[in-house]
């Protein structure tokens, strides 16, 4: 099974802003692509794309996330 890691880049300034969060998304040590978490929207980048990102609304995303079966966990 891949063992994935997944490590956070933070922006200049600590609040979401304009700019978001970065999440470094690795599997096997090979990096697979970066997640910009922003404000209006989330972007992912293939792991050589600069220009290019697939982009969702958080609208989007939750309804996704709604069709997706529930899990137990703990909220942080």
């Amino acid at each position: 099974m891949a063992a994935f890691k997944t490590t956070v880049g933070f922006v200049e300034e600590p609040e979401l802003g304009n700019k978001g969060v970065v999440f470094t998304v690795n599997k096997d040590d090979d990096i697979v692509g970066h997640l910009m978490v922003g404000k209006a929207s989330l972007h992912w980048f293939e792991k050589n794309a600069k220009n290019k990102a697939n982009k969702v609304t958080w609208d989007t995303l939750i309804e996704f996330l709604k069709t997706q079966p529930a899990a137990t966990v703990s909220r942080p």
